[in-house]
């Protein structure tokens, strides 16, 4: 998957992949809660001077990259003791409700393109 920022300069755009997590097997469970991944997609959606460069997005877009905590997340949003990270295919089995949050900060136009391999 390659992404790119088209339209006027000046704009840009974060996309992130989110998902509920139930059990993912391996001691890995979500109890149903919304994950969003760690990383997220933001240099190839800033449109810049110049000719708009495509950039490879796949691993961000059709993948989580997910922090699991023992003893759960705290009021801050941070783990107190961290069990691993773990990347969750997407549509893996345990999962559900997948989608990219797509946060437009004046980004026009954003163009993705899809190749098998």
């Amino acid at each position: 998957m390659w992404a790119r920022a088209l339209g006027k300069p000046g704009g840009s755009a974060e996309v992130t992949t989110c998902a509920t997590v139930n059990d993912l097997g391996g001691g890995v469970s979500g109890s149903g809660d919304l994950f969003c991944s760690l990383e997220n997609v933001t240099d190839p959606l800033m449109r810049k001077n110049g000719q708009p460069v495509f950039q490879n997005v796949t691993d961000e877009l059709t993948s989580m990259l997910v922090l699991f905590c023992e003893t759960g997340f705290l009021a801050d949003g941070s783990c107190d003791v961290a069990v691993k990270r773990v990347r969750i295919s997407l549509f893996a089995s345990g999962t559900e409700d997948w989608f990219w949050n797509y946060d437009n900060n004046g980004l026009r136009l954003a163009q993705l393109r899809f190749y098998m391999n």
